[in-house]
């Protein structure tokens, strides 16, 4: 009677047979080499340059410490990426579009043919692979920029990354002063030729640029979730992976599990195949790995794609075993996927979590939503998300193993933070409330409005769709492509009140002051008009 494993076994090389897929790796080989610090940084050990000891290695299941000189051992199949885990105090090597270099993928065959290449054939294991590092200074204050979904269709959504980002970006002090960058999935909208370009324009930046995988950057032709990041692992190398940076411990996963639909299903759907938020066992033991010998107060940055948890649940399936492996620990987790922006503090919505908090940011979108909007001046379009924020990034401020986060609206001031979308203008009977979208807050902001130099008065929070965007959506025009996004109905950072019904007649103004998490007080004011009350008309 054949095993349980025997079984699997069996179908999936019976499966490689059917696609031309190659079943599962089974080879094993010993990978042998040495990190070093590259004090020259031409890339090869020379004289002086001597190993360095203590650096976690890994082909993404077991990971293994250097030695004394810097040398290493692991076993490896015949369809393995060998990475390291940067330490702090040195720099990676990077390519022309400043990706950085820290992995060898051996792929003896290379990658199964598909629609957008994946790895070419990289022959037998080499005698010894070994790793560069760059010896720079240690930094525990640093700053670092956070994209989410740039997401371009076509090369002219390229070019809006360039035009309404990347541009403003070149200029902008907070970004320049940044150690490095990430992006949280979705570089792509399915067309994975558009890698190449959308790095030469990031890559103008300058800086080391870190990114993690999203369901819109799979190969939608893999029968498997195994195959579908081949195209990846050409231009970025591995799907997850972990590095230092001063005391932070940066993980970043993959939480994008692909699942290739059978043929009716693909004729029912019109789509070849769909997605789970899964990180799997494999990855989650890996994890357990690297963090198993750091200290609990040491800041742990996780980086997906899909979001952990919501307010209204869960979207990674798995994700109480990474809460477990994140036990006693302070948390930052960063997220992109839903073109919203929000605060989660999972502890308030996840099973009471002896582990402690973390705090996660769901973040803005380089998008918006998905490149929509009426166009301005520049024939880009407006790009607000389905939760009304501006399009833009996030700068996140490290301080040791404390941390700060700052949204940036993409090709605007810092000070716009908020859009108040009631009063406006001559209010009309009926329209008695005030109404503020505050772009970066959460559920713990303290907001209040104050009516001319009158006392500030608190405001209710309420989870709704945002009027702005329902007013942009109902109002779009029918002719243009990608005209407006569907406002989304779980806005999280509305805050309404009532206008006081004892306003005089003429001009006021209201100012909405809102206090953050991290203490800091954002404002804004509008201006609006009182008219007068008819006098009732004499028979």
């Amino acid at each position: 009677m054949l095993t349980t494993k025997v079984r699997i076994g069996a179908l999936i090389a019976i499966l490689g047979v059917l696609t031309g897929f190659p079943p599962a790796a089974s080879v094993a080989e010993t990978a042998k080499g040495v990190v070093f610090a590259d004090i020259n940084g031409n890339g090869k050990q020379d004289n002086g340059e001597n190993g360095i000891p203590k650096i976690m290695v890994s082909n993404q299941r077991e990971v293994v410490e250097t030695d004394s000189e810097g040398a290493y051992q692991i076993e490896v199949d015949d369809d393995d990426i060998i990475m390291i885990v940067k330490p702090d105090a040195y720099e990676l090597p990077v390519n022309k579009d400043h990706l950085p270099q820290f992995f060898y993928i051996h792929k003896p065959k290379g990658s199964p043919e598909q629609k957008y290449p994946g790895v070419k054939p990289t022959g037998p294991l080499p005698e010894s692979i070994d790793f560069p590092l760059i010896p720079t200074e240690s930094k525990t204050d640093y700053d670092v920029v956070v994209f989410g979904d740039p997401q371009p269709a076509d090369y002219r959504e390229v070019e809006y990354i360039r035009d309404d980002v990347v541009a403003e970006m070149m200029n902008e002090p907070a970004v320049q002063k940044s150690a490095f960058g990430v992006t949280l999935g979705d570089v792509m909208n399915n067309d994975l030729s558009l890698f190449e370009p959308y790095n030469e324009v990031v890559g103008q930046l300058g800086k080391t640029w870190y990114n993690v995988i999203g369901n819109h950057d799979l190969n939608f032709d893999s029968p498997t979730d195994e195959f579908s990041d081949e195209t990846w692992h050409r231009v970025f190398g591995p799907n997850y992976y972990a590095f230092f940076q001063g005391e932070v411990l940066y993980l970043a996963l993959d939480n994008v599990y692909w699942e290739h639909f059978p043929e009716e299903k693909q004729k029912e759907t019109g789509r070849q195949g769909g997605y789970i938020g899964l990180l799997g066992d494999n990855q989650l033991k890996w994890a357990e790995q690297v963090l198993s010998n750091q200290p609990v107060d040491r800041l742990v940055v996780v980086m997906t794609h899909i979001p952990l948890e919501r307010e209204w649940g869960g979207e990674t399936q798995d994700r109480e075993k990474l809460y477990e492996l994140l036990e006693g620990r302070k948390v930052l987790a960063l997220a992109a996927h839903t073109h919203t922006q929000e605060h989660v503090f999972i502890a308030e919505h996840a099973e009471p979590m002896s582990r402690g908090e973390i705090h996660q940011l769901i973040n803005v979108t380089v998008c918006g939503a998905w490149w929509k909007g009426m166009r301005d001046e520049r024939g880009i379009p407006i790009a607000i998300t389905s939760d009304g924020v501006e399009n833009g990034y996030t700068i996140m401020e490290i301080h040791g193993s404390n941390y700060k986060t700052k949204y940036k609206p993409s090709s605007m001031d810092w000070s716009h933070q908020m859009r108040i979308e009631s009063p406006t203008g001559t209010v009309e009977e009926g329209e008695d409330e005030i109404i503020v979208n505050i772009f970066a807050a959460s559920s713990r902001s303290h907001v209040a409005y104050r009516i001319d130099e009158g006392k500030p008065q608190a405001m209710e929070r309420r989870v709704t769709e945002d009027p702005f965007v329902r007013k942009l959506w109902e109002e779009r025009d029918p002719d243009l492509h990608k005209a407006a996004q569907e406002p989304n109905g779980r806005t999280t950072h509305l805050w309404f009140a009532k206008l006081p019904e004892d306003l005089e007649p003429g001009t006021h103004e209201v100012t909405i002051i809102e206090k953050d998490i991290y203490g800091n007080t954002h404002r804004a004011s509008r201006i609006f008009v009182i008219p007068e009350k008819e006098s009732p008309r004499s028979e």
